[in-house]
C-alpha cells in the first residue's frame, strides 16, 4: 500500500496487534481528543502582541488647556531661586569682600595717623572742625579712610573705618561721609551713610539706637562723642520739650540739653530747629533736608549757618531691614571731645574692649 491509514485505520492496527478491541481503542481516543478541545477553549491562549494601555494618552488639546497653569507655577519656582540666589550673593559674597575692604581702609588710616610726635588734640575750632581732617580732606580721593566710629549699642566689637563719600564703591569698603556735610567737631550736621544688609552691614542693627546712646568718632588727635537725641517717632517716645529736655539732661551738659529742647540757642529763639529734631525716624529716600546743618529745618537761614548751632551727626541707612523704599535716620549731639593720648580712650568707651585694642 502507497498512501498512509488514516488516525483511525492506525489505531484498529495497533489495537489488534495488542490484541486489544478496535473500536474500544477508537473510542478512547475520541474521549481524548474532546477533552483536550475542551482544556483548550477554558484556558487563555498564549499572546505575544504588547498589551496597550488603556491610560488616554494626552492629545494636544489638553497640553494647551494645561499651559498657564504649567507658566504661573514655572514663574513662581524661577522667582524663588533667583531671590535666593540674589540673598546668598547679597548676604554672603558682599559681606566677604567688603570685610577685606574695610580690613584694608583700617590697615591704611593706621599708616596715615603717626602719632609718634603725640597728640596734637584737644580744643577744636566749631567753625572748622578737625584740624587733621579738614587739612586732608579737599585733597583726599573717594573711598580714602578718614576716622573710625564705634557704636556700643550695636556691640562691644562694634568699630568701622569711616571712608569720603557715598558712592557705590565707596560703601563697598565701610559707612561713608557724605562730603556736603561738616566734620567731626564741626558747627552743622556730620552725616554718615552706610549698608544695613550686605556689603558688611555695618547699620544692620541701628534701629536699636534709643536716647543718650553714644556714637564715638576717632580722628588722628582727637575722641568725638556725641550721643543720640531724645525722640523716637516711630514709638512716639519723648517728644514733648519738657520731655526731652529731662531724657537730654541725662547725658548732655544743661546748655546743650536746652537747645536740642527748643530753648534758647545763644540768646536766640531755636524752637523752630533742634525742638523738632528726632533722635531715631523713618523717612523717604528722597528726603535731604535730614542732611541740612540744623536736620529738617525750613527756615532761610539755620542758627548752624549762622555760626551759632550745635556739631551734629546723623547716621542714615536703609529701611526696613532687606529693603531700601525707605531710611532710618539717627540724629545725635556732640557732648564732648577729648585728646588721644596713649592708652585712653573716652568714658563711652571704657567698657568697649574694641576700642581698647584699638587705642
Amino acid at each position: 500500500m502507497g498512501t498512509r491509514a488514516g488516525v483511525p485505520g492506525q489505531a484498529r492496527m495497533r489495537a489488534q496487534m495488542a490484541g486489544k478491541n478496535p473500536d474500544d481503542e477508537l473510542l478512547r481516543l475520541v474521549q481524548q481528543s474532546r477533552a483536550r478541545k475542551k482544556a483548550a477553549v477554558g484556558s487563555p491562549q498564549r499572546n505575544h502582541t504588547p498589551k496597550r494601555s488603556h491610560k488616554p494618552q494626552a492629545t494636544r488639546v489638553d497640553l494647551l488647556a494645561a499651559t498657564p497653569a504649567m507658566w504661573v507655577a514655572d514663574v513662581v519656582v524661577t522667582l524663588m531661586v533667583v531671590i535666593a540666589l540674589f540673598w546668598v550673593y547679597s548676604s554672603w559674597f558682599t559681606n566677604i569682600a567688603a570685610n577685606q575692604h574695610q580690613a584694608a581702609v583700617t590697615r591704611e588710616i593706621s599708616g596715615m595717623w603717626d602719632r609718634s610726635a603725640g597728640s596734637a588734640g584737644g580744643e577744636v575750632d566749631p567753625t572748622v572742625g578737625d584740624s587733621w581732617m579738614a587739612s586732608v580732606f579737599d585733597g583726599a580721593a573717594e573711598g580714602t579712610p578718614l576716622m573710625k566710629m564705634y557704636v556700643p549699642r550695636l556691640g562691644d566689637d562694634w568699630q568701622y573705618t569711616v571712608v569720603k563719600g557715598v558712592t557705590q564703591d565707596s560703601l563697598a569698603k565701610g559707612p561713608g561721609l557724605y562730603t556736603s556735610t561738616q566734620l567731626p567737631g564741626q558747627r552743622g550736621n556730620m552725616a554718615i551713610a552706610g549698608h544695613r544688609d550686605g556689603n558688611g552691614a555695618p547699620f544692620f542693627s541701628a534701629d536699636s539706637l534709643r536716647t543718650c546712646d553714644a556714637v564715638v568718632v576717632e580722628t588722628r588727635d582727637n575722641w568725638y562723642t556725641y550721643r543720640v537725641l531724645p525722640g523716637d517717632l516711630s514709638t512716639g517716645e519723648v517728644t514733648d520739650a519738657a520731655a526731652r529736655q529731662q531724657a537730654a539732661q541725662d547725658c548732655l551738659p544743661d546748655v546743650t540739653a536746652s537747645m536740642i529742647s527748643g530753648g534758647a540757642l545763644n540768646g536766640a529763639d531755636s524752637s523752630s530747629e533742634y525742638g523738632q529734631v528726632s533722635g531715631v525716624h523713618i523717612t523717604t529716600p528722597d528726603d535731604n533736608g535730614v542732611l541740612a546743618p540744623v536736620p529738617g529745618y525750613k527756615g532761610t537761614k539755620s542758627g548752624a549757618e549762622a555760626g551759632i548751632g550745635l556739631p551734629m551727626l546723623t547716621i542714615t541707612t536703609c529701611h526696613p531691614l532687606y529693603f531700601n523704599y525707605q531710611r532710618l535716620i539717627v540724629h545725635a549731639v556732640l557732648e564732648r571731645v577729648d585728646p588721644v593720648v596713649d592708652g585712653q580712650v573716652p568714658a563711652a568707651l571704657k567698657d568697649n574692649n574694641a576700642a581698647k585694642a584699638a587705642a
